[in-house]
């Protein structure tokens, strides 16, 4: 069983908790659970860059190369679905999974 530790990071006044493995202190990994109609849930590797995004229609998308601001802008963001579709659907390419 693999040791881990979690720490909060700061999106604007709110925290996340930030997963980190003992074993490779790279895969930070942050996971949400949206109250949104379109958007269920979402973990991104900050280490990575990475952002996987789960929709209420069951649909998995994963969006490259965002920087943790846009990604914070997401987490904060008041209507999640209306965010991403204006700052991350149109401006990063995501691929189904």
């Amino acid at each position: 069983m693999m040791n881990s530790r979690y720490a909060p990071i700061t999106c604007g006044n709110r925290n996340f908790g930030l997963k980190t493995t003992k074993r490779d202190t790279r895969s930070n990994l942050i996971h949400v659970v949206f109250e949104s109609s379109v958007l269920s849930n979402a973990a991104y590797s900050s280490y990575d860059r990475v952002l996987l995004i789960n929709f209420r229609s069951g649909l998995t998308y994963r969006y490259r190369k965002l920087p943790h601001s846009v990604v914070c802008g997401l987490l904060v963001a008041k209507h999640p679905g209306r965010y991403f579709n204006k700052y991350i659907r149109t401006e990063y390419n995501g691929v189904l999974q």
